[in-house]
């Protein structure tokens, strides 16, 4: 009779358990290994919906804002005209990436080379191989009161499922980061949502949602695929090797020391 109880009473407890606590207890999907992106540009949503700045001229190396999309406000539609002629005409406009400064959200996963998802317990670090840029996300914690403006934002996430969802706000606001590599503007009420799953052993998918009332006239979605990326993780020393692609030379306002070390 006390087994028969003692089965009874541990079945009524298991009944018992709140749905969150198994959701805690689940496993978070697996986002390990090294991961390449599709490089430079934020796709459109699918459903043919509000979409980011694309590039008009058709040539991945000659970027040109499409500064007719509806999506931005006249100021920001003006600098990415700007932007646009530009390029046309040779002239690299200044921009974060070219002066090895860290790349803002999104921009900085749109990079080539290598990405890694570090998964621990309290955070997700996201080891950029492109200029050896990293990411930190903090996980199941609030933004803080007081957000302090910097290159990648305050990232806070959590799991949702087989997806990791990360809310960033407080990206810094500067002439030479914008954005995209379009010269779309953002302003300090930018809020980028990302939500990362593995859609299959060989493809992760990032859903952005993204808003700010100063740039853009509404919010609007964008997507990355990820696939495997074999070379890994390797040295790339910016501003040894980065030079303005219209005129061969270095970089204006790159930081370079001109004095040999030895």
């Amino acid at each position: 009779m006390n087994a028969m109880r003692s089965r009874m009473f541990l079945a009524a407890m298991m009944l018992a358990i709140p749905a969150a606590s198994a959701q805690e207890i689940a496993p978070v999907p697996d986002l390990s290994g090294w991961w390449e992106g599709p490089g430079f540009d934020l796709a459109p949503p699918e459903n043919g919906g509000p979409g980011p700045v694309t590039n008009a001229s058709g040539n991945i190396q000659w970027p040109e804002g499409d500064y007719k999309n509806p999506i931005l406000r006249p100021d920001a539609a003006a600098q990415v005209k700007f932007w646009a002629e530009e390029s046309h005409a040779g002239r690299a406009p200044p921009h974060a990436h070219a002066l090895c400064l860290p790349t803002s959200v999104p921009g900085v996963m749109t990079l080539h080379q290598g990405y890694a998802f570090l998964q621990q317990n309290d955070k997700v670090t996201m080891v950029i191989a492109n200029q050896g840029q990293v990411r930190h996300v903090y996980l199941n914690v609030p933004h803080s009161k007081d957000v302090k403006p910097s290159w990648y934002g305050e990232s806070v996430g959590h799991y949702e499922g087989d997806t990791l969802v990360i809310d960033t706000v407080g990206i810094k606001t500067r002439d030479v980061v914008p954005f995209d590599r379009f010269g779309t503007p953002h302003t300090e009420k930018l809020h980028v949502v990302e939500r990362i799953r593995r859609v299959s052993p060989r493809e992760i998918r990032i859903d952005y949602h993204i808003e700010d009332p100063g740039v853009f006239t509404k919010p609007f979605d964008a997507s990355l695929t990820f696939h495997p990326f074999k070379e890994g993780f390797g040295e790339d020393p910016c501003s040894e090797n980065n030079t303005d692609p219209f005129s061969g030379e270095p970089v204006k306002g790159m930081p370079m020391d001109l004095h040999p070390a030895f």
